[in-house]
């Protein structure tokens, strides 16, 4: 009734619905391969922003004995005293360099005045002050955020210096 040439209306209507189909298929790979684009983009200037950062600081970590309320609040103290200590001795600092020799020239003092800190609290923990590296998460301190990475830390520990500080 059709002959050769003719096509059958219901064939048309499928393979116009095959195509919005592959239509589709193809414009959601599209936003998805622009997604994936944008995001690697902003990992890589992510990326860039925390290495320039981390070149030009030293961060300052204090790790709690534990978890416990107590523990954490004596952290505070000591990471207050060492604060206000290191400020001074680090307001001459012009670069990184100089900060980490400062540092590093102040680790036995800065031992002793968290070691005051706790005797203070009524506690008898030891604590360790060095340089290191370490993984910092993303971090706010006022106006202030340094992206998650990799940072040279000035890191205090206080006893077992188990505290969970993120």
């Amino acid at each position: 009734k059709y002959g050769k040439n003719k096509i059958k209306k219901e064939n048309v209507v499928m393979l116009h619905r095959e195509n919005k189909k592959e239509k589709w298929i193809v414009w959601l790979v599209c936003c998805l391969g622009i997604a994936l684009t944008f995001i690697k983009v902003s990992d890589v200037k992510g990326k860039i922003l925390q290495q320039g950062i981390a070149d030009e600081i030293i961060r300052f970590h204090v790790l709690a004995d534990s978890d416990k309320e107590e523990d954490q609040q004596i952290k505070l103290k000591v990471k207050d005293q060492v604060v206000k200590y290191m400020q001074k001795k680090l307001a001459t600092a012009k670069n990184r360099e100089q900060a980490r020799r400062i540092i590093k020239d102040n680790l036995e003092e800065i031992e002793c005045l968290a070691d005051e800190t706790l005797k203070g609290e009524g506690v008898k923990s030891e604590v360790r002050a060095y340089l290191t590296e370490k993984q910092f998460p993303v971090k706010s301190y006022g106006e202030f955020t340094f992206p998650e990475g990799i940072y040279e830390t000035l890191q205090v520990e206080i006893g077992s210096a188990e505290g969970k500080n993120w």
